[in-house]
Parts: C-alpha cells; sequence; structure tokens
C-alpha cells in the first residue's frame, strides 16, 4: 500500500495550483488585448489576485475559476464593490457554477458597473 503524506500533497497542490496559474496568464495573454501595458509579473500578479479572490467566494472548481478571471481581469476592481455583484458573491448558498452564471448574467445587462 502506498501512503501519501500531508506534506506530498501540499506539494502536489502547489504544483497543480502553478500549472493553472500558468495556463491562465497564456490565456489572457492570447484572449485579452488590453493587456500590452502589463508585464509579466504584473500579468500573474492579477491572475494570482483573482484566484484568490474567487477562492474567497467558493468559486474553488477550475473551470468556474477560468470563468470569474475572464470575467474581472478587464473590469476595474471597485466592480467588486458594486451591491448586485457583493450580494452574488457574499452568497454562500450558491454553487460555484450558479455564481459565476449570476455574474454573467449581471455583468452582461450592465449591473456592476
Amino acid at each position: 500500500m502506498i501512503i501519501i503524506r500531508h506534506e506530498q500533497m501540499l506539494v502536489f497542490s502547489q504544483q497543480a495550483r502553478k500549472r493553472f496559474e500558468d495556463q491562465m496568464v497564456v490565456h489572457i495573454k492570447k484572449n485579452t488585448k488590453q493587456i500590452d501595458s502589463l508585464t509579466e509579473a504584473q500579468l500573474r500578479e492579477r491572475v494570482i489576485d483573482l484566484i484568490i479572490s474567487a477562492e474567497s467566494h467558493q468559486i474553488d472548481e477550475e473551470e468556474n475559476v477560468k470563468q470569474y478571471i475572464d470575467l474581472f481581469f478587464d473590469l476595474p476592481s471597485d466592480v467588486f464593490n458594486d451591491s448586485e455583484v457583493k450580494a452574488i458573491l457574499q452568497t454562500n448558498d450558491l454553487s460555484s457554477s450558479t455564481k459565476i452564471a449570476f455574474l454573467n448574467d449581471t455583468l452582461d445587462s450592465g449591473g456592476g458597473t
């Protein structure tokens, strides 16, 4: 029987997180036109900040975190202070997919800006 120690799981988790960050940086570079003013380090920092923000709102499934980053990457950070956006993000009884769907609807309809 193979036993994986807690420390080994942390290393695996850190590697998966770094791989996801790398994928998101490449994705944003390829799909976002307004990043020319950002250095690679600034871009990575913004991606990491958005991952942390997503996790703090119980958005933790990889595809939903990707959508969260896509939604908020080009928006000003004060959009997080919008009452509709805050209400969605702070609701604990919504799945992460439902939060993303509500955020999409709210931001697409002009809310949150």
